[in-house]
């Protein structure tokens, strides 16, 4: 709840900017700091907290870009390319941490992935918090 109160506040762009910001220094303290089990759980409940955010903040997104009647469509879209990019990139991560001998560099290409993450949502058009938002945009 606290998620959406943010993106209805600042704007789902710049909350999802946030998220891909937090989930980037979770990776870079996996990468640089992390040395036991317990900085570990700390660092992927950050990249947690961030996911949140993320998959909140995608929703409003969806309903001032999309028409009334393509909503569905394009989260169903939106989900399946989330879902099918996990699939692709966990094998080559892995493969590249078994190249490499760790997974340092499976999280360089993360913190490269959020950057590109940071700028889109910084470059998506409105993005407005909620009372700036005309009823007409979201179909009603």
């Amino acid at each position: 709840m606290w998620a959406g109160r943010q993106a209805d506040r600042y704007g789902p762009k710049y909350v999802i900017a946030a998220a891909f910001s937090i989930q980037m220094v979770a990776a870079l303290a996996i990468m640089f700091f992390v040395k036991d089990a317990f900085t570990l759980r700390i660092a992927i409940g950050v990249n947690a907290f961030g996911g949140t955010f993320q998959g909140v903040a995608m929703l409003p997104l969806i309903f001032l870009h999309a028409p009334v009647e393509e909503r569905g469509k394009v989260f169903g879209l939106i989900q399946f390319v989330r879902a099918l990019a996990a699939t692709i990139v966990t094998p080559l991560i892995g493969r590249m941490a078994d190249v490499t001998g760790g997974y340092r560099a499976g999280y360089g290409v993360c913190i490269a992935l959020a950057a590109i993450g940071i700028i889109a949502a910084l470059l998506t058009r409105g993005g407005r918090p909620a009372e700036d938002i005309d009823a007409r945009e979201v179909g009603h």
